[in-house]
């Protein structure tokens, strides 16, 4: 047995509760919803996560929510947000903002 630790080489990480997260709802594309009292209170908590895992840069996706996730994180780690549009959300049509 191999006793040691495992650095991951990515870190995924979901943007933290929104309310239409707790109505059941999809996200779209266009969508401005940012993060709620417990989604900020999720991102903060990333940091210690994010410390212990070494993490090193921050990427999000263009959505608000996301980049206000990674925002909390990379502020408390004295870290750049460099946002990605290939990590934005995907398009759902007709079920955007549906349950």
């Amino acid at each position: 047995m191999c006793n040691i630790p495992i650095q991951p080489k990515l870190l995924l990480i979901r943007h933290g509760q929104t309310a239409l997260n707790t109505k059941g709802r999809v996200h779209s594309q266009q969508d401005s919803t940012g993060l709620d009292e417990t989604g900020r209170w999720q991102a903060s908590r990333l940091v210690e996560v994010c410390r212990r895992y070494g993490v090193r840069s921050v990427l999000a996706s263009p959505e608000q929510r996301a980049l206000e996730t990674a925002q909390i994180v990379a502020e408390a780690l004295d870290l750049p947000v460099e946002v990605s549009e290939g990590l934005r959300e995907r398009n759902w049509g007709q079920w955007s903002g549906e349950p």
